[in-house]
């Protein structure tokens, strides 16, 4: 998406005199690896509606459950630049150089600022195998597989298996016994050690600390230091932390089981994408967009 604030810059010229500098208008989006998994025609689609949000100067922020090695492979096939959020809210990586000014980072890594919220994998996979004694559970994690077995486990590709595997933060895992109280016995004691503990498919998920909607203030927060930001929210029903952190929330409906009345009351007051495809969403942004009042929106913040 260009140099970053470069191209927000300039469209921030155009601003009526006297009234200040028109609104930037960032993008967060729930993508995930799968959407690499569609059609050729669909992601031609989804390239060129991004492409089109591109060359207003409007930034995509991935927000993914992913790794950060699986959301760069997404970026590069989609042909986005922009900032990202990595491991359900793990952490926020920040291409170096991307905004003209210093970053509070944590860290660098890579080539990115990095805003981590978690413990590091390694000791979050020894928090996972303690607490698996201390409460009698077995279980079997990523870190424990080969990629062939993460493959199996998932039904992901060896080459999506391997980037799953570059865990940084998160330790997905199954619990071994049959028992359902097992299961819940080890969320106990991970909760009750400071870890956070969800559930995606089949696996649960363990981290120091995620937080979505957390990394989407952080992330609107250093648009924001330029110029007013309006933000624009895509995502899944469940994904209200991240829908609830920005002025236009827009749902992608799971299918034609989940219409929009269902997602209505997921997340009041958001728009409903008219499809489940994955291009389906960039067109519903360009509508919100053209019917918003985005001054309005930006001075109410």
């Amino acid at each position: 998406m260009g140099d970053g604030l470069a191209s927000l810059g300039a469209a921030a010229e155009t601003g009526t005199e006297g009234r200040g500098p028109q609104p930037a208008v960032v993008v967060f989006s729930r993508l995930e690896p799968s959407v690499l998994d569609d059609s050729a025609d669909s992601r031609a689609a989804l390239r060129a509606g991004l492409g089109r949000l591109g060359a207003q100067g409007i930034p995509v922020v991935i927000a993914s459950h992913a790794t950060r090695a699986e959301v760069e492979l997404l970026r590069d096939e989609l042909g986005l630049t922009d900032p990202f959020i990595a491991e359900n809210g793990a952490a926020v990586f920040v291409p170096r150089g991307y905004f003209p000014f210093p970053l509070p980072a944590t860290g660098m890594r890579s080539g990115y600022h990095t805003f981590e919220r978690s413990i590091a994998h390694d000791a979050v996979v020894r928090a996972l195998r303690r607490a698996a004694t201390q409460a009698h559970v077995g279980v079997l994690g990523f870190s424990d597989m080969s990629i062939s077995e993460v493959a199996r486990e998932t039904g992901l590709t060896l080459l999506q298996a391997r980037l799953a595997k570059l865990r940084e933060y998160d330790e997905p895992f199954r619990v071994l016994e049959p028992d359902a109280a097992a299961r819940l016995r080890l969320i106990k004691t991970l909760r009750s050690a400071g870890l956070q503990v969800w559930s995606e498919g089949r696996l649960d998920h363990v981290a120091g600390s995620a937080d979505m909607g957390a990394c989407v203030a952080l992330v609107r927060g250093l648009y924001a230091r330029r110029r007013p930001v309006v933000t624009v929210g895509v995502g899944a029903e469940a994904d209200a932390d991240l829908l609830k952190r920005v002025d236009l929330p827009i749902v992608v409906p799971a299918g034609a089981r989940r219409g929009p009345a269902s997602a209505a009351r997921s997340v009041p007051g958001a728009r409903i994408a008219r499809s489940p495809s994955p291009e389906a969403w960039v067109v519903a942004v360009e509508d919100a967009l053209r019917e918003a009042p985005l001054e309005q929106l930006a001075s109410g913040q």
